[in-house]
């Protein structure tokens, strides 16, 4: 994708923004059933907020 250009790195963005969305959405729902892991996913993306309090 990044090879076509302007228009693929856009797409590429586009990609990569939806797939951290994504695994967001994952860490909350599955919080409830492993906390500690998804605490440390919910770190690793950078995400200054605790997961426990979303």
């Amino acid at each position: 994708m990044i090879k076509e250009g302007e228009k693929g790195r856009k797409r590429c963005g586009k990609t990569v923004k939806s797939v951290l969305q994504i695994i967001k959405a994952v860490c909350v729902g599955l919080e409830a059933v492993m906390p500690d892991k998804m605490a440390e996913v919910w770190s690793q993306l950078g995400m200054e907020s605790d997961v426990h309090s979303v």
